[in-house]
């Protein structure tokens, strides 16, 4: 609607509209691709992503903010460790938590570059045979 009148669509306002679905994915996959079509992919912002993976976060879909995390790297943008801040500040404000979250935590944090502190600098490893 704002859109439609001539408001131009800044990070912020992308933010709240995809935030305002809260625990509802599908509401916020449906105004993600709105986003994504009126505007382009490339000029929707990284808070639009991080947006987005928050409440993949309140809703412990960690499966989506994985799929989510590849969507940003074929935009060309690269995930940061903030991203992974996100889904975390998600997890920790809802009440269903302790969804099984476990298998894909650990590629979603190598996906953003997140170390945790027992953890070596080492991004990659490579094995020759």
């Amino acid at each position: 609607m704002a859109m439609d009148s001539g408001v131009a669509v800044d990070s912020r306002l992308q933010s709240a509209a995809i935030r305002a679905a809260k625990h509802d994915v599908k509401g916020a996959e449906l105004v993600f691709r709105f986003l994504a079509a009126k505007l382009g992919v490339d000029n929707l912002k990284d808070a639009s992503f991080m947006a987005f993976l928050y409440v993949c976060g309140v809703s412990g879909r960690s499966d989506l903010a994985v799929r989510i995390v590849y969507a940003m790297k074929k935009a060309k943008r690269v995930p940061k460790p903030a991203c992974y801040r996100e889904f975390a500040k998600g997890t920790r404000e809802s009440k269903v938590a302790e969804h099984k979250l476990q298998p894909y935590l650990f590629v979603l944090k190598t996906l953003c570059n997140v170390t945790d502190d027992f953890d070596l600098p080492i991004n990659r490893v490579r094995i020759k045979f």
